[in-house]
């Protein structure tokens, strides 16, 4: 059975979002983190376009950007032909810089589901991430705050 801790998170432009926390039940030495694509609509025209090619299933980069002009520094999602398509939420960034760079090569990422029009446009593409953390345990500082329990 899946144990999901939903929480809430508050930086200095959102008030707060909420979202689940990684599944441990699959593979606990690589746990899967479920996120919707951030600023795809950011993205150049050609990567946009690209978006319209995605289908579930289809395998994903991820890239450390260090010159983000808004947050210093992000998660890129890429496809395998190299189009940047957007980002991992703000939420887990912190998080997957410092468990990327401990295991840069134990990343993996796919395209979970496509919502078509109308579903919102924060909710268009939602993406599977799994990797290794070792004994760092994320989504454990002061910005994470459970609502609800086991």
């Amino acid at each position: 059975m899946t144990k999901t801790l939903f929480l809430a998170w508050q930086d200095r432009t959102d008030s707060r979002q909420w979202f689940p926390v990684g599944r441990l039940d699959a593979d606990p030495e690589r746990p899967a983190y479920r996120f919707f694509l951030h600023g795809w609509r950011h993205v150049n025209p050609r990567a946009q376009e690209r978006l319209d090619d995605l289908k579930h299933g289809d395998e994903l980069y991820v890239a450390i950007e260090l010159t983000n002009p808004r947050t210093l520094f992000a998660v890129q999602i890429q496809t395998t032909d190299y189009f940047m398509i957007g980002w991992a939420p703000r939420y887990l960034v912190v998080d997957l810089v410092k468990a990327i760079t401990d295991h840069p090569w134990d990343y993996t990422a796919c395209v979970v589901r496509i919502n078509p029009q109308p579903a919102p446009s924060k909710q268009r593409v939602l993406i599977e991430m799994r990797g290794k953390w070792n004994d760092y345990e994320p989504m454990n500082g002061s910005d994470y705050q459970p609502v609800v329990g086991d």
